[in-house]
């Protein structure tokens, strides 16, 4: 590879420390080449960038989030013909050629600030920094005067002047494409590149703000403006209405430009509620500057006039208008209201689009409080040292102790009756059959009413990662989140693996259930899933906030149109209960909203009824229970390539042969059976035979006959029984008893419109 590369393109040796080990290599060309020998004894090589038109976009992993950040640059741009590296780092390389090739370039940095210097590492020199992540760290200065910081950029571009390590230095993998055959792309798919790079940057110039206008107060109306987070709706707003447009309210295009021509613009990115804008022809914005809520209002509705912007916001006096009263006691306002900490809230009611009522809280300003019921208000208003969150749907305490409970109090009249849909609905779901465990049958539909109701009445306590999977569409398993949601409101969450993926959690560790809608759970979640699946307590990270610690109990369900590789599971996992869902058997408009008014009738009964499992482990169920044949299938199809070889290979050879044994070294299995497998070495083989069929040679060398050629030798073998090969090859369903989850065709159920989507 070294030799191929070398003969393309201008490389340099380095040093460990990726430091360049010449002297000379900004003077190399094309035409004055590092003798290749250098090259050759050289373990760690650079790619020398700017020839031939090269550039790479270089995404570090300093904070541990690489992955996010090349995830949304491959989802927003095609990469199938670029080459990518990844590096020793976690960090990746896309390679790409362009016509006019830049410098070295940053396109996105990131800023951190920590005031607890215990945390700080001190360098001989007495300076002071911020380990981010693994061997990654951040130099630390006080800024103004007493706010530690530091800025780290997470990704820049390498082009003329610069160079990136390259294969085949250690630990840097080419997992797609050739080096050197990169695309050639026009300025337009550049720049289209380049702007996702951008969209990623949280730090950026502040624009100008002459706002100097007093509204009778300590702040100004602009400032006032900006601390209601009301008005973040009302700045999308203004933004769509200039010709601003974005497929997710972060990422926006300017006015005649389309998504898929690049990102011109971000919101809340670069700062809480902050729009930053990185183009040069998004007049009347400048490129490069972010600008507040009350700064793209000047902009875009009052040509920049910030004196006049500001008038608008200031309230209208009148002699005559009458003094506000304080309110009684007894006024709704009261409940309405509190301050928690330094902070005033404002409890919502809203409504999600199936007309379910719940309740939210939204930060409220305190001058808006001042200017809606006069400075008296204040002292009326309740005031709580923290939030806290702690689920109860039969004695919800809005107040415990000094605290206010963050936990969406869940709304529902429980009254004795009939549910047939819900009935039908969770025979589909959690099938219609029995179950034999330890002996005993148990019945499938009140094991998931065992679920619901621990949800309900015990909704801290951990239960199974409940998966629900289909190859088919139309199967129920939107409809289950929509049905959850009309239950249990705010506290239901459907998140993507994106939200599992990065560091901040806020979409669902303070949720009861968060359902994750994809076809694929990537591998590097998995541990984190499992993880969170027992979890007591997480650390609750948002962006731009203080990270604490707070309980956690959200249950997890996956859907899947994947039926044996969404996950990887092994048969010692005792945290999956996967289910196989059947297509419904038609269409019905109404079906969503026949469940949701069974819902009253259904909890009375959960409420009423009598737990149908014993408690047999920290998730309640047996893990015999859950255990079903969707499961084995999982966990079968979660052998490597090489076991599955193997089992299938020795199981072929025992059935044609009709053996029921075979006595075997390691050295007769490979030179008979996998002498043309290059990459079957017997180390692999050992590992097979002693981890996954549980076999152990003999103790000392021992007589044997191999069948192969009737020869008697000696030696360490093992005794291979073809039982062992038929359980992994066709793994057995621990309950025989019953087929799987057969009664959902049986039932044909009908589904709303909501199903009427790819899974």
């Amino acid at each position: 590879m070294k030799k191929q590369l070398y003969e393309n393109h201008v490389l340099l040796p380095l040093k460990s420390n990726k430091a360049p080990n010449i002297n000379t290599w900004k003077v190399l060309s094309p035409d004055k080449k590092v003798p290749f020998d250098s090259i050759e004894k050289s373990e760690t090589i650079g790619f020398a960038c700017g020839f031939g038109g090269y550039e790479v976009i270089d995404i570090d992993n300093h904070f541990g989030d690489a992955d996010d950040l090349f995830q949304f640059i491959y989802d927003n741009y095609d990469l199938s013909d670029y080459p990518i590296v990844k590096t020793r780092g976690g960090g990746y390389h896309i390679y790409y050629r362009c016509e006019k090739p830049n410098g070295n370039q940053k396109y996105a940095v990131r800023e951190v600030t920590e005031n607890d210097e215990s945390k700080h590492g001190i360098t001989p020199n007495g300076g002071h920094f911020l380990q981010t992540h693994e061997k990654y760290a951040v130099s630390l200065t006080k800024k103004d005067g007493n706010m530690w910081t530091g800025r780290s950029t997470i990704i820049e571009s390498r082009g003329v002047g610069g160079y990136v390590v390259c294969p085949p230095s250690p630990g840097y993998k080419l997992i797609q494409g050739n080096i050197s055959e990169p695309p050639m792309l026009s300025q337009e798919e550049k720049d289209a590149l380049e702007s996702l790079c951008v969209a990623m940057n949280e730090v950026a110039k502040e624009s100008s703000n002459i706002d100097k206008s007093s509204n009778g107060s300590n702040e100004r109306p602009g400032d006032v403006y900006n601390s209601d987070s009301s008005n973040i709706e009302i700045t999308k707003s203004i933004l769509s209405n200039a010709g601003w447009n974005s497929k997710d309210e972060k990422h926006w295009c300017r006015p005649g430009k389309s998504i898929k021509d690049g990102i011109s613009a971000t919101f809340g990115k670069v700062g809480d509620d902050k729009f930053y804008v990185f183009s040069s022809n998004a007049h009347p914005f400048e490129d490069g500057k972010s600008y507040s809520m009350f700064a793209v209002k000047t902009m875009c509705e009052f040509n920049g006039d910030y004196s006049e912007a500001a008038k608008s916001l200031m309230p209208k006096t009148s002699s005559k208008k009458p003094r506000k009263k304080s309110p009684e006691k007894s006024d709704p306002n009261l409940m309405q209201y509190v301050r928690v900490g330094c902070k005033y809230y404002k409890k919502i009611e809203s409504f999600d689009k199936k007309k379910n009522r719940f309740f939210k809280f939204e930060k409220w300003d305190r001058q808006t409080l001042v200017d809606d019921f006069g400075k008296d208000f204040l002292q009326t208003v309740q005031k709580f040292d923290e939030f806290v969150n702690i689920p109860s749907h039969t004695d919800y305490e809005p107040i415990i102790g000094s605290s206010y409970n963050m936990y969406a109090e869940v709304l529902h009249e429980k009254k004795k009756g009939e549910f047939p849909t819900i009935e039908m609905f969770m025979k589909h779901i959690f099938g219609d059959g029995t179950v034999i465990s330890k002996g005993k049958e148990y019945s499938e539909l009140e094991i998931g009413y065992d679920y619901f109701k621990i949800m309900w009445e015990k909704p801290t306590h951990l239960l199974p990662i409940l998966c629900l999977v289909s190859e088919e569409n139309q199967t129920g398993k939107t409809t289950f989140g929509n049905f959850l949601n009309a239950i249990f409101g705010n506290n239901f969450s459907s998140i993507g693996q994106q939200e599992l993926k990065t560091e901040f959690n806020s979409s669902y560790a303070t949720k009861l259930v968060a359902m994750v809608d994809e076809s694929w759970i990537d591998y590097k979640i998995i541990d984190k899933l499992k993880q969170l699946g027992t979890a007591e307590k997480i650390m609750l990270r948002q962006m731009h906030k203080d990270h604490n610690s707070i309980d956690f109990f959200c249950k997890f369900i996956l859907c899947s149109n994947r039926v044996k590789d969404f996950i990887i599971a092994n048969e010692h996992d005792e945290r999956y209960w996967v289910r196989t869902l059947k297509k419904a058997g038609g269409f019905d408009p109404n079906f969503l909203d026949k469940l949701t008014s069974e819902i009253k009738y259904f909890l009375y009964f959960l409420e009423n009824r009598e737990m149908h499992t014993p408690a047999e482990s920290r998730m309640h169920f047996s893990p015999t229970i859950i255990r079903t044949k969707a499961f084995e299938t999982v966990v079968k199809n979660s052998k490597d390539k090489h076991t599955k070889d193997f089992v299938e290979m020795m199981l072929e050879i025992m059935e044609s042969n009709e053996i029921q044994q075979i006595d075997a070294t390691l050295k007769d299995l490979k030179e008979s059976f996998f002498s043309n497998q290059y990459d079957m070495k017997i180390s692999m083989i050992k590992s097979i035979l002693q981890d996954e069929l549980k076999l152990e040679p003999q103790d000392s060398p021992k007589r044997y006959t191999f069948f192969k050629t009737n020869e008697t030798k000696k030696g360490r073998f093992y005794e291979l029984n073809i039982d062992s090969f038929k359980k992994l090859a066709d793994v057995s369903y621990t309950n025989d008893e019953v087929p799987d989850n057969s009664s959902g065709a049986e039932l044909n159920l009908k589904f709303d419109d909501d199903d009427d989507l790819p899974f």
